[in-house]
């Protein structure tokens, strides 16, 4: 649990991150971008269509890891990562 491990947040950015109006917001910003196209999601084993594929250059792009990022600091604020002073 997040308190067990002494981890810090500002009131203000666990308001935000919590607040029910913002996460319907971002929910309905969601669904209108799949409603409308603009968003497709990739499933594993579909094919790619062929401007996907032409938009990989070799070399250019790692996959994105959990560990290729830096580790979250119990010092700093949970959610925005600034000093939690």
């Amino acid at each position: 649990m997040l308190v067990d491990k002494e981890v810090t947040w500002h009131r203000s950015c666990y308001s935000y991150a919590t607040n029910q109006t913002e996460l319907q917001r971002a929910r309905d910003r969601f669904e209108h971008l799949v409603a409308t196209g603009q968003y497709a999601m990739k499933r594993r084993g579909h094919k790619r269509s062929t401007s996907e594929m032409e938009a990989d250059i070799p070399g250019t792009s790692k996959p994105f890891t959990r560990s290729a990022t830096d580790r979250l600091s119990n010092v700093l604020c949970f959610f925005c990562q600034l000093d939690s002073r």
